[in-house]
């Protein structure tokens, strides 16, 4: 008979060469490291990620990496963060977060203030949140496709059937990040940060090996981003799907975008090329919360049916902490009714929101009725997202500096004022 193993012993030993770990979402991350990273390449590192008082999954194997993660991180008073994970074989680690897809590493977005800059940022640190979960509230609220985002011919591929609750857009969660460093006789307090899932293609149902599943998102792309078929093939848009993309695909609905423009294509063709429902949809969610670079930047086109002479493009919202009062170069916030369009900012949304007014109008007043769009819905996605313990965000704020428009009353008077000005402006009464 073979001699029983402590049971400790198994554990440890599963866990030093597991590659797939399941966990419920922490509240806590503590890093120990040589020192805090200055760049994307990091250093390296041991984790463990807490929820009150019990370790979740604790990681020393040594071969982890924490380093700077975003685009403009490096150049912020506080850095957002992102850990690689790898067992003590080198093996990658994913890490399942609830419902969140799997991923081998994870994202601490920190929210700060670049130095010099005038913008007043989402030093609340919940305005992506809210905005993104709204945003899938808006798109579950179909009476056409009731609880669901994607189509039913995407929702029904062999490949996709086996991704777990898709979210359309990340999701976020509060997390206080603490280090501790040589000099550090215990851990110490860095920030309050939030726990941001990553934009895989499974996140978005999309298939990589289907050569007609596309997904894409520009850069910061210029005035004629939806109009420029040559940007295609530039750093301008990024590629996750397929894994041979043919920048023709997209390069066929810029190309009747363009049409439009000089006058020899019809908006009245839009059933040929779009999913019309998600870009409507789009819009009146970048208006009520007031994303000014979600036209041209921080937006997902995707299809399920792309090819070279049909498919049709839906989009999805995302990045969204530049919104509810954030605006570029604004030092105090903006007022919701006196800031414009958010549409504006590419011309193909801009005549959308006239082409199609009325169907805007109708779709709007639905959203509004049901109560999607309503002071009680934001109310409850900020209670849900707003939970940093009060202690930390105090010193979070004395650590970062805070603003005018970081209260969580200043974005719910701000999404109501909103409300108020697109009733006006788009003849809704209740």
């Amino acid at each position: 008979m073979a001699a029983s193993l402590p049971i400790d012993n198994a554990i440890w030993s599963l866990r030093a060469s597991e590659t797939y770990v399941p966990l419920p979402f922490p509240d806590r991350v503590v890093i120990v490291a040589a020192s805090v990273p200055t760049d994307s390449d990091g250093v390296a590192c041991s984790f463990s990620l807490m929820r009150g008082d019990s370790v979740l999954y604790a990681n020393d194997s040594g071969k982890c990496t924490v380093g700077l993660q975003g685009q403009t991180s490096a150049s912020a008073s506080k850095h957002n963060f992102k850990i690689k994970v790898k067992n003590a074989s080198k093996n990658k680690v994913a890490l399942r977060f609830d419902t969140w897809d799997e991923n081998t590493s994870f994202t601490m977005k920190a929210y700060g203030s670049i130095p010099g800059n005038l913008t007043a940022f989402d030093r609340s640190m919940i305005r992506e949140a809210v905005c993104l979960e709204l945003w899938r509230q808006i798109r579950r609220s179909d009476p056409n496709n009731p609880g669901h985002i994607a189509p039913w011919y995407a929702r029904l591929n062999k490949t996709t059937t086996q991704f777990q609750q898709p979210q359309f857009s990340c999701d976020c969660h509060a997390l206080s990040v603490y280090f501790q460093l040589p000099t550090d006789s215990a851990p110490q307090f860095y920030g309050c940060y939030v726990l941001r899932s990553d934009n895989t293609n499974a996140t978005y149902l999309i298939d990589d090996s289907n050569p007609q599943h596309y997904l894409l998102q520009p850069q910061h792309g210029g005035g004629d981003l939806w109009t420029n078929k040559r940007a295609l093939g530039t750093a301008v848009w990024e590629f996750s799907s397929p894994a041979n993309p043919d920048v023709a695909v997209p390069g066929r609905l810029l190309d009747w975008f363009a049409s439009i423009q000089n006058g020899t294509g019809s908006w009245s063709d839009y059933a040929q090329y779009l999913g019309l429902g998600s870009w409507l949809d789009y819009l009146i969610h970048i208006e009520a919360v007031g994303s000014f670079d979600s036209t041209t930047n921080n937006i997902m086109l995707k299809s399920y049916t792309g090819t070279e002479a049909s498919g049709l493009w839906e989009v999805d919202s995302y990045d969204l902490d530049e919104s509810l009062g954030v605006k570029w170069n604004a030092p105090n916030g903006v007022d919701p009714d006196v800031t414009g369009w958010a549409s504006d900012g590419a011309n193909v949304f801009q005549q959308m929101r006239g082409v199609f007014l009325p169907q805007i109008q109708a779709r709007y007043a639905y959203l509004r009725r049901t109560g999607v769009l309503s002071s009680g819905t934001m109310a409850g996605l900020i209670r849900r997202y707003a939970t940093f313990r009060v202690a930390d965000l105090e010193q979070d704020w004395a650590l970062y500096g805070t603003n005018a428009i970081a209260s969580y009353r200043y974005v719910q008077d701000w999404f109501e004022g909103r409300l108020a000005w697109l009733d006006a402006q788009w003849g809704y009464a209740a």
